[in-house]
């Protein structure tokens, strides 16, 4: 049998995901858990700490997959494509509404700013993690931009976070689409010579 704080917390994703964070009750995420309420009440004692643990739970996950990813041999643009699909298309596709997309989104920047400052921070190490690695191996060039690769990756998390906070039509395409204008506007000098000589 699942340990029980798993079953809870799965449960209340399924229900914070098929009804929002509004509409749900701990009664109900005892149902979708498979477990009575008393037993809820004995892990959680609000909707709000189950959010919360929620909400770490998918930072935790991010971070997991990431730490992976920046091991692939990929190009940047592979890597950061999957990042932005990672952090912010993948939680959105399980939800079927929009009005409970809105909703989620407003109870994380309500109820847990703490969670989204630890992912933004997490972002950010990842996100310069990956720049630099890619300025060392000249798959990018930022020298004629007059940022520094912490400069973009703080552009770049700012553009994802745009994205999930607006509930972007599209989702997967718009991160492609970031991908592609990043991946034509930071080729290194010499492969857009290449480019430009064909």
């Amino acid at each position: 049998m699942p340990d029980m704080t798993a079953k809870i917390i799965d449960g209340a994703r399924r229900c914070f995901f098929q009804h929002g964070f509004t509409r749900s009750t701990m009664s109900m995420i005892a149902e979708y858990s498979g477990c009575s309420r008393v037993t809820l009440y004995k892990y959680y004692k609000t909707k709000e700490d189950l959010f919360r643990e929620l909400c770490l739970g998918f930072i935790r996950e991010r971070v997991a997959e990431s730490e992976t990813l920046l091991t692939k041999e990929m190009t940047i643009w592979q890597k950061l494509e999957s990042i932005l699909a990672s952090y912010i298309v993948s939680p959105f596709e399980e939800i079927g509404s929009d009005i409970i997309s809105s909703d989620l989104v407003s109870a994380t920047r309500t109820l847990v700013p703490e969670v989204r400052d630890e992912r933004d921070h997490q972002l950010s190490l990842l996100l310069n993690r990956l720049i630099d690695d890619a300025c060392q191996k000249n798959e990018i060039s930022i020298e004629d931009t007059g940022i520094e690769p912490a400069e973009l990756a703080e552009m770049i998390k700012l553009v994802m976070a745009g994205m999930a906070e607006l509930r972007v039509n599209d989702l997967r395409g718009q991160a492609q689409r970031v991908v592609s204008v990043l991946n034509r506007a930071l080729k290194p000098k010499q492969q857009a010579d290449k480019d430009s000589d064909v």
